[in-house]
């Protein structure tokens, strides 16, 4: 209540931060309500108050009334079918909104699709943060089309949301055919190899694809796919490629580095914790001075091309032969005249 008197009494405030205060959704309303009047309004974070339950209520005011909103973040919110449809609508009306983050929401499809509709007709949003939303093929599946279909879309954040290689393919045709995309996040996933040749297919048709974050998935030997695209930089303009912990090996590792000594556009690398040597990337700064490469030290322990010992001869077996009872057999001639010689020096 005091917050909110505050508010109606200071119409000049441009940035609100709520976070983890135990509100209700007494409270929040309260200060919606008080927002509302508010034309200066440029940043409104309200962030993890777990006590509050369904959203949307009253936020979706605060989008259209507030004309010069331009980030808004719901971190932890929780939306019913009903509060997210009039989020959409929300979203949809606000003229500068820019940067939206509903990370920790719980989305699945039938939340989600309002929201993007919305979101895909604000002509003015450039990023959208979903990180940690547990989201399935459903979901993907709506995000493939919000992609597909948004003008104004820039950035895509989607880390630690679960997404395997099934939901990688629902996205797949958004995220080749995305106009303007240019940074996409999807760091601490569950992507595996069929999910990099989806990567290396986006990279491939997308040209305006700049940042790519792939931290902490299992690509593995699908790297090579990537290779090859960023081998043929006419179809490619990826400046900033994350591959760390991704089950790298050293063969696709190879393949990777033949690549980068054609690519001019790459100018970071990060391959850390990778099961290969990375030694010979760092030949990479002759051709391409620009490109920052990052790898942990204890890769350079691991063997480059692994080779078995070699057996030593055994010169023994060849003049020190058995007879039929066992027995040493005498040298050859030469061996005897030889050992004789020896022992005279």
């Amino acid at each position: 209540v005091g917050i909110a008197a505050y508010l109606k009494s200071r119409l000049i405030v441009q940035r609100l931060y709520v976070s983890s205060l135990q509100m209700t959704n007494i409270g929040e309303d309260r200060i919606c309500d008080a927002l509302l009047g508010n034309a200066n309004l440029k940043e409104f974070i309200m962030d993890s108050n777990p006590n509050s339950g369904d959203s949307g209520q009253k936020l979706f005011q605060v989008f259209s009334k507030c004309q010069n909103l331009s980030i808004v973040s719901l971190k932890g919110k929780k939306f019913t079918p009903e509060s997210a449809a009039k989020m959409g609508k929300g979203i949809e009306m606000a003229p500068r909104l820019q940067i939206l983050a509903l990370e920790e929401c719980n989305l699945n499809g039938s939340i989600l699709a309002p929201i993007c509709e919305g979101a895909r007709n604000n002509l003015k949003l450039a990023k959208l943060s979903l990180n940690k939303n547990s989201l399935d093929v459903n979901a993907a599946n709506v995000l493939g089309r919000f992609l597909e279909e948004s003008r104004s879309i820039q950035e895509i954040e989607l880390a630690e949301c679960n997404i395997g290689d099934q939901e990688m393919d629902a996205m797949s045709v958004g995220l080749k055919k995305s106009p303007n995309l240019y940074y996409v996040n999807l760091n601490k996933n569950e992507i595996g190899v069929q999910g990099g040749y989806v990567f290396a297919e986006m990279i491939s048709t997308n040209k305006g694809i700049q940042i790519l974050e792939l931290a902490n998935n299992r690509i593995g030997t699908s790297t090579t796919s990537i290779a090859e695209v960023l081998m043929n930089t006419k179809g490619c303009r990826l400046e900033e490629l994350d591959l760390e912990d991704n089950n790298i090996e050293q063969s696709s590792a190879d393949m990777l580095y033949q690549a980068l000594r054609e690519n001019r556009y790459l100018r970071r690398l990060s391959i850390k914790s990778n099961p290969f040597n990375p030694e010979k990337f760092t030949n990479l700064y002759f051709t391409n001075p620009l490109l920052e490469i990052e790898w942990t030290p204890e890769m350079l322990e691991i063997s480059r091309k692994p080779t078995s010992p070699r057996k030593k001869k055994d010169s023994s077996k060849k003049n020190n032969k058995k007879d039929e009872g066992g027995n040493d057999a005498p040298m050859a001639r030469g061996g005897e005249e030889e050992e004789e010689k020896k022992r005279g020096d």
